[in-house]
């Protein structure tokens, strides 16, 4: 299989596309569930955007996390809504 920035790479690009058989295929590969995009914004950031509650239920069971700093970064930046 791929390296892992390549799988976390397109665990973000199933993500974006909704893709569920996707995104299972990477996780049972072991795709890192809280890599960050070229914008800074981690896999669920991306499922929250361009995918079903499903999809971010599924990264949840495999221990997906928001990171704090994100959320705070984009807060006071002016890039939250």
């Amino acid at each position: 299989m791929q390296n892992i920035k390549a799988q976390s790479t397109s665990l973000i690009e199933v993500v974006r596309k909704n893709n569920i058989k996707g995104v299972k295929t990477f996780l049972s590969n072991d795709a890192d569930v809280n890599a960050y995009d070229t914008d800074s914004d981690n896999v669920l950031i991306n499922t929250a955007i361009y995918a079903s509650a499903d999809c971010m239920k599924l990264l949840f069971q495999h221990k997906a996390i928001f990171s704090k700093n994100i959320l705070s970064n984009n807060f006071h930046s002016g890039n939250i809504f």
